[in-house]
């Protein structure tokens, strides 16, 4: 004999359709995050390109002395 569901039963939600808007809403999170990220990496670079010194600099470098000779050009 057939039986129909107590009315005292838990009812909810589907796990399938949660699980998809959790995925959608990290999806678009990380997505927001990546083009901040972008935008502040090159904010960064336009900012070091200006403090940028133009002209010769010595940059002091350690080297082997068997191959120091290669290095002064």
């Amino acid at each position: 004999m057939s039986r129909h569901r107590s009315s005292g039963g838990v009812r909810g939600i589907s796990k399938g359709p949660i699980i998809a808007v959790v995925t959608i809403v990290l999806l678009v999170l990380a997505t927001i995050g990546w083009f901040r990220l972008r935008d502040h990496i090159d904010d960064q670079g336009i900012q070091a390109a200006q403090t940028c010194v133009e002209g010769d600099a010595v940059l002091q470098v350690s080297a082997d002395p068997a191959i120091a000779p290669a290095l002064t050009t």
